[in-house]
């Protein structure tokens, strides 16, 4: 017999799984990514668009975009979650 699929979390309990179970110094950037897994890339480019959004900041969205390209290249490459360097990698984040 088959094993009864679990449904998938959304986003959003993903999130909050995630951070119930963080300890209290929180979680490394690379550690946020390797749970969210391929969700990494929508949340990735939803947090680089939004200062995109903001009226009259110029020269925003042409820093924002190198990165943005970068995480699709990724993308048509066939990664499963986003690669960070190193040095943003290891940033904590906060459980508060």
């Amino acid at each position: 017999m088959t094993e009864p699929k679990q449904p998938q979390r959304t986003f959003l309990q993903s999130l909050e799984a995630m951070a119930s179970e963080a300890p209290v110094d929180g979680l490394s950037l690379h550690q946020i990514l390797d749970r969210l897994e391929e969700r990494a890339f929508g949340a990735m480019l939803f947090i680089l668009a939004l200062p995109c959004a903001i009226p009259f900041l110029y020269g925003v969205p042409q820093v924002v975009s190198l990165p943005m390209l970068a995480l699709t290249l990724q993308m048509l490459s066939g990664r499963e979650e986003p690669w960070l360097p190193a040095k943003f990698g290891e940033r904590m984040i906060n459980k508060a």
